[in-house]
């Protein structure tokens, strides 16, 4: 029986074991839920992340559009009077000048029924068609509250453009997105007075001046000329009186000049035909000629003999069988004679080659490989002048 006690003592440790066993099991089975819970929660926050990250690039590439050409707006627009005691918010709207896009982000109750059938809406609720081109620019005038009914067209303010801070523009304001503005009448480029009078003629400046003194007495368009009238139709007759005079004048001046010129070949015929007396009565003693008051001419120096032709050299020429020769000018000659001479060289040897008209020119006809001798001179009105020093070179 003893035995029978402490077995059963036995297995009632063994069931209070396993029931803290099991306890400890469960209490695992609850903290692995809760981690799950936990994980779940931190891919649903991971998640969040990833959205805000979406709408970031969404973001991005819609700047990065406009830049490229797609032109993106985004206005602001005011809440209604009739919801601002509804706690709504300002909200935003996107336009899109190209493509199919026109969203609003600001929260407001959905477009009634008539106007979500008929495809045109308030706002932000536009329903897009393919090929509708969403214009950039409101035209509705600043004005709140009031919808528009299936099918109306609202333009309160056609031809004028709003941005997305204009004071008083309201989302549901009548707006229409395919609502076109009409034309901007075009600036007027003011026109300017064209004169000219830089080139005019003194004259022609009188005469245009009449003109415009004619044209602008009693003309309604210019009540207050400033100058005044009377002050130009004064200036212009003392300018015209001034003309006059210089005219006159410079009709004087001409004949005066004329006269002038004509009295002075008078009076140098005179003085030839003395001088001439003078001339022959001193017999052409220079003392009595310069008695009378008169200059005696320098007697003429007779011409000399050109001097010799220095620095002669001889180049090999630009074709077979010639030679160029070049020498300095000498003073008083009218041409140049050149000789030459078969090598070897003696005073027989020399034959006349050509004539030169300046000091340098080529000799023809020499055969290729032979030494030859060259010498010139200058000839001038007095004679010809000695021979330069001979000088020689192998005909190329």
């Amino acid at each position: 029986m003893v035995y029978l006690a402490a077995s059963f003592d036995s297995l009632a440790v063994f069931l209070a074991y396993l029931t803290g066993i099991s306890a400890s099991l469960t209490a695992s089975f609850d903290s692995l839920s809760v981690t799950f819970d936990s994980l779940s929660a931190s891919f649903a926050y991971l998640a969040v992340v990833f959205n805000s990250l979406a709408v970031f690039v969404g973001y991005l590439t819609a700047f990065l559009r406009g830049r490229k050409g797609a032109s993106w707006h985004y206005h602001r627009v005011l809440p209604s009077p009739r919801l601002r005691g509804e706690g709504q918010g300002e909200g935003f709207v996107r336009w899109r000048t190209r493509g199919f896009e026109a969203r609003a982000s600001s929260p407001r109750p959905s477009p009634p029924k008539e106007e979500r059938e008929s495809g045109r809406t308030r706002g932000g609720g536009s329903k897009i068609r393919p090929g509708r081109k969403i214009v950039e620019n409101c035209c509705c005038a600043g004005v709140g509250g009031g919808g528009i009914k299936g099918g109306e067209t609202r333009n309160t303010g056609a031809g004028m453009q709003y941005y997305y801070d204009t004071p008083g523009l309201l989302y549901d304001c009548g707006a229409l997105y395919d609502d076109s503005p009409s034309p901007q009448p075009k600036g007027h480029k003011m026109a300017k007075v064209k004169l000219g009078l830089s080139t005019l003629t003194p004259q022609e400046t009188i005469e245009l001046t009449t003109q415009i003194v004619t044209m602008m007495t009693g003309n309604a368009n210019f009540t207050t000329p400033n100058p005044a009238l009377a002050t130009i139709t004064t200036q212009k007759n003392t300018t015209s009186t001034s003309i006059t005079a210089y005219d006159t004048a410079k009709a004087a001046a001409e004949t005066a000049l004329a006269t002038r010129d004509a009295n002075v070949t008078v009076l140098k015929g005179l003085l030839t035909q003395l001088a001439a007396y003078v001339e022959n009565v001193s017999g052409g003693d220079a003392v009595k000629i310069e008695s009378a008051g008169m200059s005696v001419r320098s007697s003429r120096t007779p011409p000399t003999v050109p001097g010799q032709v220095l620095d002669l050299a001889l180049t090999a020429g630009d074709f077979a069988g010639t030679l160029d020769v070049a020498f300095d000018p000498e003073s008083g000659a009218k041409s140049y004679e050149v000789q030459t001479s078969p090598d070897p060289m003696s005073e027989a040897s020399w034959v006349f080659k050509m004539s030169l008209a300046k000091s340098s020119g080529t000799i023809e006809g020499l055969t290729s490989g032979a030494k030859v001798w060259v010498r010139v001179r200058a000839i001038g009105s007095a004679g010809a002048g000695p021979w330069s020093d001979p000088a020689t070179k192998v005909v190329p």
